[in-house]
């Protein structure tokens, strides 16, 4: 099973190759699986950590193979069946006509409500503005949140940063970019990191897609992504140290064989990323026979808890993220995430995984085919794509997060046509 694997893994280094030379797009479902998803899997099979088991279970390979098949083949196939290329000038200039549609003012609203909803929370929940600078508890402050302001202070700040960007970019108006920037920044006062990564990885992929000098702009891109790894990693070590009071080590915590690098950087992205497949391993080998299925309830999560607050209803009956951990064994405290694999096995099974999968998919899929030709649809893509790039991490596809970007990005063109329409009646 193990060389079955293997050589699903080099052919889909292969389809992104066709079918970023069919579709002239770096960020075809294909190209982004291959490399976030098919290269940290191919690393964590070097087992560099001395917890990882010497072979897999048989359901582990297959679940993998399950995951190559939807988010890599799948997309391919469909693609090439419309035959759609990404024409870069012109979807350029579409773009530039349908942000400057977007009304500036709903932006700057919901992103001034965004930052005084934060703080208020940061002054509520901790005492203080800035929690970072008042607390000694830096391993949790990144957690903390109120009922339902959380659906904007967790949910809205990469879409909010996306547009406010877009609208500099097109429209250069220097406004737009200090309001990107508080956005980008003040997650910094809990320490928290994913939504500076989320808001900066969706930009990078705006710009990829603008920018005339793609060569340049990708080197400059793989500098700047190492400087944030670097960065990263520095906040993780200073949390797990509490601010370096206690002599702990992440290297060390994840028994990593090689060179840990700078603030234990490689150490941190093995245990964040190709580890991660090995807590897929060791779910499968603790639950043989998992049959606390939930039919749906967890694909359907980001609409059922997230919008509709299903959750409220029935309470810890309800599937979240506590239940995933319930049935958890973990390799390491250090490296506590499963990928986005096993949730797609806690809805029908571990052999029917698949389905869950190919669900979530055909919706990536038909997203990007019409982000081929909507500039609405191409920054609905770069927020629905980053589950992608977090596979090998966590199930970013079934977080209420992304649903709240998505309907927040919806509103604001929604209301901004309705305006636009007012202006042009006022003028007939």
């Amino acid at each position: 099973m193990e060389i079955l694997l293997f050589f699903l893994l080099f052919l889909s280094f292969f389809i992104a190759i066709i079918a970023f030379v069919k579709t002239k797009d770096h960020l075809h479902p294909s190209v982004l699986s291959a490399i976030f998803i098919s290269l940290p899997l191919i690393i964590a099979m070097q087992r560099l950590s001395g917890l990882q088991a010497k072979e897999w279970n048989f359901l582990t390979y297959t679940l993998f193979c399950y995951a190559l098949i939807a988010f890599n083949y799948l997309p391919f196939f469909i693609s090439i069946y419309c035959n759609n290329k990404y024409k870069s000038g012109e979807q350029v200039k579409k773009s530039k006509i349908f942000i400057t549609n977007i009304s500036n003012k709903l932006i700057y609203f919901f992103s001034i409500l965004t930052l005084v909803l934060y703080l208020f929370e940061n002054k509520v929940l901790v005492g203080h503005f800035v929690p970072v600078l008042s607390t000694s508890n830096l391993t949790s402050i990144h957690l903390i949140s109120l009922p339902i302001i959380s659906m904007i202070t967790k949910g809205f700040i990469p879409i909010l940063a996306l547009l406010n960007f877009t609208k500099y970019k097109f429209n250069a108006n220097k406004y737009n970019l200090i309001m990107c920037l508080f956005l980008i920044a003040i997650p910094m006062t809990r320490l928290s990191r994913f939504d500076i990564i989320l808001a900066v990885l969706a930009i990078i992929f705006l710009l990829s897609d603008i920018v005339k000098n793609k060569k340049r702009f990708f080197n400059l891109t793989a500098i700047l992504l190492i400087v944030m790894s670097l960065i990263a990693a520095y906040l993780g070590e200073f949390r797990l140290t509490h601010g370096y009071q206690y002599q702990l080590s992440y290297a060390e915590g994840i028994d990593y064989n090689y060179y840990a690098g700078p603030f234990n950087i490689f150490a941190v992205l093995y245990g964040y990323f190709p580890l991660s497949f090995e807590n897929v391993n060791s779910f499968i080998n603790r639950n043989p026979d998992f049959d606390d299925l939930q039919w749906g309830k967890v694909m359907l999560r980001p609409l059922l808890a997230g919008l509709l607050k299903f959750d409220n209803i029935f309470g810890e009956a309800y599937p979240l993220t506590d239940f995933l951990y319930k049935y958890s064994n973990y390799v390491s405290p250090y490296a506590t995430v499963h990928t986005a694999t096993i949730e797609f096995a806690l809805d029908f099974g571990y052999v029917f995984s698949i389905i869950p999968m190919l669900f979530v998919s055909l919706i990536l899929t038909f997203v990007y085919i019409n982000s081929l030709r909507y500039s609405s649809y191409r920054l609905a893509y770069y927020i629905i794509a980053q589950g992608l790039v977090f596979y090998s991490f966590f199930n970013m596809f079934f977080e209420p997060k992304m649903i709240y970007q998505i309907c927040l990005l919806l509103f604001i063109i929604i209301v901004s046509g309705l305006l636009n329409q007012r202006k042009i009646k006022n003028y007939i």
